[in-house]
């Protein structure tokens, strides 16, 4: 059997703030039944400030307040959520010796409830792109309802469509190789198309081309996602 080499990763909030997600990610991680020199923890935070330096020293607070042994961080201004920290964290790993070590990236309030999600995650990886997780699986990724997603920010703001028809994961896992998102990288480039320099939109940029605009452009340069189904793997705090 091929080695195993996994870079578990969450993207942190600083504004919620709620450190006891990490804990929770930890402890998961910590269970992942690989030896610790084949297993890595990261944390890419999202912060509401432009000065790295200033950045790092929070982020260094905040890990030192869980009392936990993670030396692996990163941070960035908080444009893009999700999706912009899984561009920031697959760009650190993008050159990694091992380019079939895997990638699984969560957010903060997001958790494993077992040790099943990683086996089925890399078994469906051998014939995708990438995975994802949803409520509705079976239809991964799904068809955008407007209803649902995007329009209901309609109200508060011109919605983006960065192609027709959109389609969408729920948002709270992302996983494939090293290789295979370098290969997505090569196709769509940076993977939020949103604006480095102001801050994040929950409706624009998590939404329109962050859970909805990724899947969307992978799905419209033919790639493949599959889902790992939320409740048999996964909950959402």
């Amino acid at each position: 059997m091929t080695e195993i080499l996994l870079h578990y990763g969450i993207c942190y909030y600083v504004g919620k703030n709620k450190t006891s997600n990490i804990i929770r990610h930890f402890k998961s991680f910590q269970s992942i039944n690989l030896p610790p020199q084949n297993k890595q923890f990261y944390i890419v935070f999202n912060i509401d400030n432009h000065n790295e330096n200033e950045r790092n020293q929070i982020a260094q607070k905040i890990i030192k307040s869980t009392n936990l042994p993670i030396t692996n961080f990163l941070t960035d201004y908080n444009w893009g959520g999700t999706i912009a920290a899984l561009y920031k964290f697959f760009s650190h790993l993008q050159n990694h010796p091992n380019q079939d070590s895997y990638i699984a990236f969560f957010e903060e309030d997001f958790h494993p409830i077992n040790f099943n999600w990683l086996q089925h995650a890399i078994i469906h990886n051998r014939d995708c792109q990438m995975v994802g997780e949803g409520t509705n699986p079976s239809s991964h990724p799904q068809l955008c309802n407007p209803k649902k997603t995007s329009g209901r920010w309609m109200s508060a703001y011109k919605c983006i469509k960065l192609k027709r028809p959109e389609y969408w994961t729920d948002g709270g896992f992302y996983f494939s190789t090293i290789t295979k998102f370098n290969q997505i990288y090569q196709k769509i480039g940076i993977f939020h198309k949103g604006n480095q320099n102001t801050k994040y939109h929950h409706g624009h940029d998590g939404i329109d081309i962050g859970e909805v605009g990724f899947p969307t452009l992978l799905f419209h340069n033919n790639f493949k996602i599959k889902g790992l189904h939320r409740k048999k793997y996964f909950v959402h705090q």
